[in-house]
């Protein structure tokens, strides 16, 4: 814990024990773990208490898996990461969650779509996104499983028929009517995705990042990649198995841990909504896409030899904390600056925008 502290600096008092309790193995009561994460953390802990509470208004759905609200998260794009999820809208479970090079692209999101849907078996009732250019694809394809399998849902003695229209199975609207996962964005931010942020505007400050330059590119995928996506994850962990208090002045929220809430509401409250997928048509469409892989920034060979270099560097022993730096730019630093081979801009995601000024560079 103390050699990763500030992974945790925005956890609050309710994210903080099921975090531990995950990922480090370590149950201690809530509120003396609290007590020592102020005197850790205090900075952290008055922000948390200036934060405005803000009038929310009503937002009912049935039960689970009656929609999906996706969208994705910018504030990291500009040194690269692209971020994208789901969220159950009724439990407020993170479905999916994605990090990589290209979340805001038609075909990534589609391909992360469609994946889910396999993993779960079922689709939505509702699918609802923005009307950006990532998302037609991923539209096209919740309205064909609706065409295919019209979906049908019995509860409480009622039987609810979806309609064949693509406004009876997906909503387009703008990201701030979006806000369940608007909200659950917000909430990532202050927690865990704001150091991010914050350290990677100060290399670009400080002129050791250029997104422009494709060397400073690849050497930020191959230094950041796992750790960014190892904490994100472990947010969303924190988030899905903590508990949502009751809330006396707004009665139609859901309380509860949203895991719990997602795969076993309450029969008397809540039904599942998610309608299974027809398999055949599943499979035409994840066929064109079978080629494109989405889980890594890097190509495999310009990874491997991304990571001989930096077990070189010894970033094996910072990163593990067995080695402590006094500079904590050191390792970006000495990588971004390695003397390149040509072949590997060959290999990256970005060659096509980027090879000509990164040759230039390399000289």
């Amino acid at each position: 814990m103390a050699q990763r502290s500030n992974a945790i600096a925005g956890y609050g008092r309710r994210f903080l024990q099921p975090y531990l309790r995950q990922q480090q193995q370590l149950w201690v009561p809530r509120d003396p773990l609290f007590e020592m994460y102020k005197i850790m953390f205090p900075n952290e802990v008055e922000m948390r208490k200036r934060m405005m509470r803000r009038k929310k208004g009503q937002f009912l759905v049935p039960g689970p898996n009656y929609q999906w609200c996706i969208d994705g998260h910018d504030k990291l794009k500009a040194y690269g990461f692209e971020i994208y999820a789901a969220i159950d809208a009724y439990s407020r479970n993170i479905i999916w969650f994605y990090v990589g090079h290209s979340a805001t692209t038609a075909l990534s999101v589609l391909k992360q779509y469609l994946a889910a849907c396999d993993t779960y078996g079922f689709r939505p009732w509702f699918l609802q996104a923005d009307r950006g250019s990532e998302t037609p694809l991923v539209a096209a394809a919740h309205w064909n499983f609706a065409l295919a399998a019209g979906g049908c849902v019995e509860w409480n003695g009622q039987v609810f028929q979806q309609g064949k229209r693509l406004k009876d199975s997906y909503k387009a609207a703008p990201s701030t009517k979006n806000v369940k996962i608007e909200g659950w964005w917000e909430r990532m931010l202050h927690v865990c995705s704001r150091q991010w942020v914050d350290y990677f505007g100060e290399l670009a400050r400080d002129g050791d990042f250029d997104g422009s330059m494709l060397e400073d590119q690849v050497a930020i995928y191959a230094v950041f990649e796992g750790v960014l996506r190892q904490e994100l994850f472990d947010f969303v962990e924190a988030w899905n198995l903590h508990k949502i208090r009751l809330q006396k002045n707004r009665p139609h929220v859901v309380h509860g841990q949203p895991w719990m809430n997602y795969h076993y509401p309450d029969p008397d409250k809540a039904c599942n909504w998610g309608i299974p997928i027809d398999r055949p048509v599943l499979g035409e469409m994840l066929r064109p896409l079978a080629g494109i892989d989405i889980s890594t920034c890097l190509e495999p060979e310009t990874k491997e030899w991304c990571r001989d270099v930096l077990a070189e560097m010894g970033y094996d022993d910072v990163v593990l904390g067995n080695h402590q730096d006094p500079d904590k730019l050191r390792p970006f630093k000495r990588f971004s600056t390695f003397n390149w081979p040509a072949w590997l801009f060959e290999k990256c995601p970005e060659r096509k925008t980027k090879r000509k000024k990164a040759s230039k560079a390399l000289g």
